[in-house]
């Protein structure tokens, strides 16, 4: 080979592998997630050398992961897939930290080749230790003039380069930062939103020199946080970091793992389950806790590791079996969600160890805040249900007066009605909506825009999962011991029976009766068709239906019984008259003709025994005097027995109703009546 070619050849691979090499030295350079045992040796360093500040001044609140984003955290080399990566480009700005400009440069090449949006990338210069940026990443505070802060604290790892990021985040974001003094890490944190936050006891074992009381001190004057619930780690594994079981939807959502009733972890996880379900949530409701199937083993379970940026939620799978299960349930507790299933061949996700952990959300600086304590389950019954919110953009941008609304719906509504809401001062807003039956449950969100550009909801997701409640207000309650009446009876005869109205509800009931009839009119009656029911009493209405002048037939009505509550909806109770013809006999024919059973369903059993011994005939006879089926019989000696399968002379089974059992030998007639169901 000419020796200038091998010359360019060997340059050119110098400058091609030594980076490749770099990249691969940087990648062995990662340490684990768990303290090595050099690392455990120097424990002793962890907070030795922490700058500890005064805690924020004035108000201040935790964010959440749930509240507006805008961006997220991760770290070259990467702990995640690229294929996250450029999904998460998508539709927020990656922030990535690289050691220097060179890794920039590199780390670019690498986004450019795999769909990764780089007009949505940007890159922080800092040495770190490892990806997990969960971890050792800031937490994000609201302080001040609605400001995003940071707060920074020894990292429960003896990893300098790791530990300072929360400093370089604020420096880089142009965030003040403050030193809380209390050894953490962000894998076992999570806040609500409001006033609330919960970790593993592994705070208390990594703090010995504090109290839990000093704790939840530094947690109330740094982050805000007057309720901190400490649970004890149902995992069982040596990370104890609360996103490895639990994770904080919403407010007073909360999501915790489950395993199955022989796993040793069981009762474990039942017990820290049935905490939050007797917690109270910062809203001043018990938490709505919601349950996913994680029961470990290989391939890895570690769904509640998952990651929510904004509308989406992007969830760890594994191949496991429980993967499509996983999913499911974050549809169904997350409705209005993008849910993103995100598998991982390269990396890795482990039960103690996923998603969550290796990329970390960052507060929007210039959110658009919707504060607002809302109206859940059952609340007291006005006029008018007033809803009152705080409003704060932020960015100091202008609010769209147009758009700040309430939409609220009842539960039989198809579509959202809204009400604009008007300012009483600050950045306080409210609305009224019209109250609604006690028993009737309520959705409502409150929505507002910028002229930033931005727009949100309260709850975040909107009209997918709205906030609900109904009054719990005194009513009349009507009920009735019939759903509907029937009677029957000959021609200018008379059938009775009644109707009980009981008063279920709280108040006094008021009642008055109608009658609606659907073809001939005036047959029907009603005694104490009006009155007062007290609480727990009852009334009784006698119910008269008149065949006089009427011809053979079945009639119909509608016995309607209006109350005095304007939410108690009318009470219709349909009414049916069969009016037979008229046989001019008053024998009730029992002893000539034996019914069994009477009422029948599917086959009568009919019994025969009339004087004499001449031949007769028996009909069956509908309401109209139409005879529908008939047997003759020869001789009447003895008892004759008969059999109706309820059909009529063709075979075809008959409508349920009154039917006439019509006897005739000569000029002698029986009759009697038999209901088939």
């Amino acid at each position: 080979m000419d020796k200038f070619l091998r010359i360019v050849l060997t340059g050119f691979l110098v400058i091609v592998l030594i980076p490749l090499y770099a990249q691969n030295e940087r990648q062995q350079e990662s340490l684990p997630h768990h303290m090595t045992e050099e690392e455990k040796a120097r424990a002793d360093e962890i907070g030795r050398d922490f700058f500890e500040t005064e805690p924020p001044e004035g108000e201040v609140r935790p964010i959440a992961e749930f509240e507006p984003m805008e961006s997220v955290l991760i770290r070259y080399p990467f702990g995640i897939p690229m294929e996250l990566i450029a999904t998460m480009s998508e539709e927020i700005l990656v922030t990535t930290i690289v050691e220097n400009e060179s890794e920039e440069n590199y780390v670019m090449t690498q986004y450019e080749n795999n769909g990764v949006n780089t007009d949505s990338v940007t890159f922080i210069y800092a040495p770190t230790d490892s990806y997990w940026t969960r971890d050792y990443g800031p937490l994000y505070i609201e302080h001040g003039d609605n400001q995003v802060g940071i707060i920074n604290f020894p990292y429960n790892r003896p990893r300098p380069n790791d530990d300072d990021i929360p400093n370089v985040m604020a420096d880089s974001l142009d965030v003040e930062v403050f030193g809380m003094n209390l050894v953490h890490t962000g894998g076992n944190y999570m806040a609500d939103g409001v006033n609330s936050a919960a970790s593993t006891t592994l705070v208390v074992e990594e703090n010995p020199d504090y109290t839990i009381d000093e704790i939840n001190g530094l947690m109330n004057d740094y982050m805000g946080v007057e309720t901190y619930h400490l649970n004890e780690d149902p995992l069982g594994e040596y990370i104890e970091h609360i996103d490895c079981w639990a994770k904080f939807l919403s407010t007073n959502k909360i999501l915790i793992g489950e395993v199955p009733e022989d796993d040793p972890r069981y009762e474990d996880f039942e017990a820290v389950a049935d905490y939050y379900e007797n917690a109270t949530s910062a809203w001043g409701t018990n938490y709505e806790v919601h349950r996913i199937f994680t029961p470990g083993g290989t391939p890895a379970t570690p769904y509640t590791n998952s990651l929510i940026l904004n509308d989406r939620v992007f969830v760890p799978l594994t191949g496991s079996q429980w993967d499509d299960e996983a999913i499911e349930t974050y549809e169904e507790v997350m409705p209005g969600y993008e849910i993103i299933g995100i598998e991982d061949d390269m990396y890795n996700w482990e039960n103690t160890d996923a998603l969550h952990c290796r990329a970390h959300e960052m507060a929007d600086r210039k959110m658009l805040k919707i504060k607002h304590n809302p109206l859940l389950g059952e609340v007291e019954d006005a006029e008018e249900q007033v809803i009152e919110a705080e409003i704060i953009p932020f960015s100091g941008e202008a609010l769209y007066a147009d758009s700040l609304k309430v939409y609220y719906k009842l539960e039989d509504d198809e579509n959202y009605s809204s009400t604009l809401m008007e300012n009483t001062g600050g950045n306080t807003y409210e609305a009224s909506i019209p109250a609604p039956n006690p028993t009737t449950e309520v959705s409502y969100y409150i929505h507002a825009a910028d002229e930033s550009g931005r727009s949100e909801n309260h709850p975040y997701i909107g009209a997918p999962d709205p906030h609900e409640f109904q009054e719990t207000g005194s009513i009349a309650e009507i009920e009735t011991n019939v759903e509907q009446v029937s009677g029957a009876c000959q021609q200018d005869e008379t059938a009775e029976d009644q109707v009980i109205i009981y008063n279920i509800g709280s108040e006094n009931l008021s009642y008055t009766t109608a009658v609606n009839y659907d073809d001939e009119d005036g047959w029907l009656a009603v005694t104490s068709g009006s009155g007062i029911v007290s609480p727990g009493d009852s009334a009784v209405m006698d119910i008269t239906m008149d065949a006089a002048g009427m011809a053979p037939g079945n009639y119909t009505a509608d016995l309607v019984i209006n109350s005095n509550d304007p939410f108690n909806e009318q009470v219709v109770i349909p009414v049916t008259f069969d009016v037979t013809i008229n046989t001019n006999i008053t024998q009730t024919a029992r002893h000539q003709i034996r019914l069994m059973p009477n009422p029948f369903d599917e086959n009568l059993k009919m019994v025969i025994d009339i004087p004499g011994e001449k031949g007769f005939t028996v009909d069956i006879i509908n309401t109209r005097g139409q005879t529908i089926k008939q047997w003759e019989q020869t001789d009447a000696k003895d008892s004759k027995y008969f059999n109706w399968n309820g059909t009529n002379q063709s075979g075809t089974k008959v409508p349920a109703g009154i039917y006439l059992i019509k006897v005739q030998s000569g000029k002698d007639v029986w009759i009697r009546k038999v209901q088939k169901l």
